[in-house]
């Protein structure tokens, strides 16, 4: 019975959708009637000559309604005689053209974006929401059978089975008509049989293990051959999914990976043809991901020094199905692209980190070599056919030149290797210079790449990982930095004497000389703060405990740092500095001020109060110099928006600095009275000055900013205040405010006339532009 109202329910969505899907190309069809209608008027209307659009318009008698056209039969005789005058005027022939009418823009334009909307609900999203919804509705139907104690056991696997194949036979039926909507149907169905088999094993054990993974096998092959028959990604995707999935949903504790990297292979030759012969290169990123995912997680979680050997022979048949691939690809194509570019680069990457981390340090030169000479194969295919010009030659070059460079510096400790590539750095971009050679200049790029990174390596370790305590600013790391600091000095030195060429990689133009001066440039500031950060935080973090002094202190290096830098441009930044400065700001009133007020808080001592409070003094001309420059560049079309972003930055500033002024000279308990009582009385004051300033500049924007913040002093007032404050705050505080207020309104009112004359030329100024 369950079985078979299921059925009828599948049936009558089904047959509900074909019967929406005909009415809303009926729909379509009507609509399309109607434009091709509206088009042939404005046709006519577009004609110059009268007695032309008279004769034209019979075409259309149809369109006049009835009541128009008995009101013409019933025309006398002498309402129809000849005018005196004739109606049109022969210098007013010419009908205006519409075609730049705002109505027929706004048709043209709602009709384009009512398609567009209609293909992506209509094809991808809804498509994706109905297969979901479905799933989960036949799992709740299920659920409620299984918690009443209706189906059994088996009886629930074969339901879940019977469905998956319905879902499947009914994206067969749709295949022709809806493709993708049907290829995703049939990837639901085969997800509900993969669900199915595993709950069968895990949770009710009517399979065994080695069943359960040939019977996934068999969903995986099977969901292949969909693919190949619809001609379908997407069927493709799902089988690729599952039979990852597979060795995951029937895993126990004890696996045997020899057995798990065996399926993969396996697995991967299949999907890897599948892609090829295809090309559907999302089959083979998948399978690239997936099994490097799968090899990595077992090399970090489960690895053993017994292993070692089998995780080396399929670390290597890994990166051999993969490479092989690339090449494939290549040579069919003899082009190079994205895809290929990224599993070569990531390939030798992976299994060299691997290979890195399973042997000894006296093995990491030759494993190093040993990259370098197999990236030399396909190098030696590509001579022997005479592709040396190519770029994908250029990559593997590159490559093994980085595996050649890697071989010395990889016996040296981290710092050595970060200073040997910077040296290298420049002496090739030096080379290139004179030479005007290619190779030098990429080569160039990509040391400077390995060098930063492997800076970022050394500080991660000396300054996080490190138990040893490192002298102040006499220690290698840091020494390190300040000579990586001098490379870039120079290089960029180089670089200015350098033709301003483009620097391509793979046909795609990245920049030329002048923005990579740009971007070394960037860095080069980076550095310049990072690195003399760095140290003033570890340093501060060995002799200052207090994790809240050490990041007060590091807002006072930011602020100063900025606070230089801005001067010393003379504020002539780039647009995208301005956010950061923006994003500094907020985070300076919000952040860095409040967190002063709880430092003190926490640590009222007198070495406090010495060091940190007196030093984040410093921080305010900086907050001043960062306030005048976002004013006087502001890069917001409405002006009013930068007078609003400052005035809140520096109302929430003032306010916590006056927090911290308290502080120093009364207690915590004095804060209480100051937030409901000095807090208003301050605010209504500065908005009292925002509406004369206002009023006298004739500055519209002032006197919003003054009346909202009224409004919130007013809000603060009823609605907080008055429960928190004693009777004495609250005589004070109403008192002040209101006569605060009352000045307010008489200034208004006072001027009253000044103020409306000028609403009333904004107000004109805005029609004019309308």
């Amino acid at each position: 019975m369950e079985y078979l109202l299921l059925f009828i329910i599948i049936l009558v969505f089904y047959i509900i959708f074909l019967k929406i899907n005909k009415n809303v190309k009926l729909l379509k069809q009507d609509i399309k009637n109607l434009n091709n209608k509206i088009d042939e008027i404005l046709n006519l209307v577009k004609e110059k000559n009268v007695s032309n659009i008279s004769e034209k318009t019979s075409k259309f008698e149809n369109l006049i309604p009835l009541e128009i056209k008995e009101k013409k039969l019933n025309l006398s005789q002498a309402d129809i005689s000849t005018p005196t005058k004739p109606l049109i005027d022969d210098k007013k022939k010419d009908i205006p053209k519409y075609e730049n009418s705002p109505i027929l823009k706004q048709k043209v334009k709602r009709k384009k974006s009512s398609f567009d909307l209609e293909k992506i609900l209509g094809e991808n999203i809804l498509s994706k929401i109905g297969i979901t919804t479905l799933i989960l509705g036949i799992a709740y139907f299920v659920k409620y059978a299984i918690d009443r104690n209706w189906i059994g056991e088996k009886g629930r696997v074969g339901i879940g089975i019977i469905i998956g194949l319905i879902i499947i036979g009914i994206a067969h039926k749709l295949r022709k008509k809806y493709l993708y909507f049907s290829g995703l149907l049939a990837g639901g169905g085969i997800s509900v049989l993969y669900i199915t088999v595993t709950i069968a094993f895990r949770e009710y054990q009517l399979f065994s293990q080695n069943m359960a993974f040939i019977i996934l096998i068999a969903i995986t092959v099977g969901a292949v051959f969909l693919s190949i028959y619809y001609n379908h990604k997407i069927i493709a995707i799902f089988s690729i999914l599952g039979g990852f999935a597979s060795p995951l949903l029937v895993s126990s504790d004890n696996g045997n990976y020899s057995t798990l990297f065996s399926y993969i292979l396996i697995l991967n030759t299949g999907m890897l043809i599948l892609a090829y012969k295809k090309k559907w290169i999302v089959v083979s990123v998948l399978s690239y991901i997936f099994t490097y995912l799968f090899y990595i997680s077992w090399i970090v979680l489960s690895y053993t020094i017994k292993e070692r050997n089998g995780a080396v022979i399929f670390g290597l048949l890994f990166f051999i199905q993969f490479y092989v691939l690339v090449l494939i690809e290549y040579f069919k194509i003899r082009t190079i692209n994205f895809f290929q570019v990224f599993i070569i680069l990531s390939n030798n990457f992976l299994l060299y980190i691997v290979l890195f981390s399973l042997f000894e340090p006296a093995m990491q030169s030759l494993i190093t070599i040993f990259m370098a000479v197999i990236n030399c194969i396909p190098i030696l295919l590509l001579i022997k056919i005479k592709e040396q010009k190519t770029l994908f030659f250029r990559l593997l070059i590159g490559i093994v030149i980085s595996f050649i460079s890697l071989t010395i510096p990889v016996k040296f400790n981290g710092e050595a290797i970060t200073m040997f590539w910077g040296v290298e750095a420049v002496l090739l971009i030096w080379l290139f210079r004179k030479t005007q050679i290619e190779i030098f200049k990429y080569s160039f790029l990509l040391l400077q790449l390995l060098t930063l990174f492997a800076l970022s390596i050394d500080y991660y370790k000396a300054y996080i990982l490190s138990i040893e305590k490192l002298p102040i600013i006499i220690n290698s790391i840091f020494i390190t930095g300040i000579l990586v600091i001098g490379y870039l000095c120079i290089s960029l030195f180089i670089l200015k004497k350098v033709k301003n060429t483009s620097i391509t990689i793979f046909q795609i133009n990245i920049c030329n000389i002048c923005q990579l001066r740009m971007c070394l440039g960037g860095i080069l500031l980076l550095l310049l703060f990072i690195i003399p950060f760095s140290e003033l935080t570890y340093q501060i973090c060995q002799y200052y405990f207090n994790n809240y002094g050490l990041y007060l202190i590091q807002g006072v290096y930011i602020y100063l740092f900025i606070l230089i830098y801005i001067l010393v441009k003379k504020y002539q930044l780039k647009k995208g500095f301005y956010y950061f400065f923006l994003i500094l700001s907020v985070i300076y009133s919000i952040v860095y001020l409040r967190g002063i007020v709880f430092t003190y808080i926490e640590n009222k001592t007198s070495d406090f109060l010495n060091s940190v409070y007196i030093l984040h003094i410093l921080t305010i001309p900086a907050f001043i110099i960062l306030q005048n420059y976002l004013f006087k560049n502001s890069i917001f079309k409405n002006r009013d928006i930068i007078y609003w972003i400052i005035f809140s930055i520096s109302i929430l500033a003032l306010s916590f600095e006056i927090d911290n002024i308290v502080l120093l000279f009364y207690s915590k308990k004095v804060l209480e009275n100051v937030h409901t009582i000095v807090y208003s009385l301050i605010w209504g004051i500065i908005a009292l000055l925002m509406i004369i300033i206002g009023i006298k500049q004739k500055k519209l924007i002032f006197r919003k900013i003054s009346m909202f913040l009224f409004i919130l002093i007013i809000f603060k007032l009823y609605l907080y205040d008055v429960w928190k404050m004693p009777q004495t705050g609250k005589i004070i505080s109403f008192v002040l405010l209101g006569i605060i207020l009352l000045t307010t309104s008489f200034l208004y009112q006072k001027l009253k006339v000044l103020v409306n004359s000028e609403k009333e030329e904004i107000k004109d100024e805005k029609n004019n532009l309308h």
